[in-house]
């Protein structure tokens, strides 16, 4: 799974930049978040100048389509432009989260790292929550893929569920939220054949 595409670095937008990537490391920075570490090569470069450029870092951006949305309507483009950074983030932490599985089955994870799984786990729902939310916006047309979405959500406890309920009552859904009411009180007898 490509976890960056350098190609379509920001930084590269104008075209006018012709550079680049001599990777260093994959570390994480002050704040906790993974980073690509690079060494930047302008022009024609294909090795690192001597002395020693001072590394750059990137956050990863998972590539999910070759195409940027262009749209005529600049507030529904704005829109697919959000969604398309969503879609991105979720698979983003759930390559974390895999990463932290893999990690826990072979040794024992501390509290700081048990913390930081349990962050990007938080992360990764809110940002399924507000793609729920979206899919409720555009219509009654979209409630089966809303509600198909609701097996995506690692959070064990009802909490996120009761979100997602009150989103599609928000939304004027209230036959997907019914089924989501469903959902959880199936969830908390413990059938829970229903989602």
């Amino acid at each position: 799974m490509p976890l960056l595409d350098t190609t379509r670095l920001s930084r590269l937008a104008s075209g006018k930049k012709t550079e680049s990537y001599w990777p260093v490391a994959v570390a994480k920075d002050g704040s906790g978040h993974s980073k690509f570490h690079c060494i930047i090569l302008k022009g024609g470069e294909k090795y690192p100048s001597f002395p020693r450029p001072l590394l750059s870092d990137f956050d990863f951006e998972i590539p999910l389509s070759d195409s940027l949305a262009e749209d005529d309507d600049a507030a529904e483009g704005a829109a697919q432009s959000e969604v398309e950074r969503l879609e991105e983030q979720l698979v983003r932490n759930d390559i974390q989260l895999g990463l932290f599985d893999d990690y826990a089955e072979f040794t024992r994870l501390t509290a700081s790292e048990r913390l930081e799984s349990r962050t990007i786990q938080t992360t990764r729902d809110n940002a399924l929550l507000k793609l729920f939310a979206y899919e409720c916006k555009l219509g009654d047309d979209r409630s089966m893929k809303a509600f198909d979405m609701l097996k995506l959500f690692k959070d064990e406890a009802e909490s996120m569920l009761g979100k997602t309920a009150k989103a599609a009552r928000y939304y004027g859904r209230t036959l997907l939220a019914e089924r989501i009411d469903e959902v959880i009180e199936s969830r908390l007898m413990g059938t829970e054949d229903a989602a």
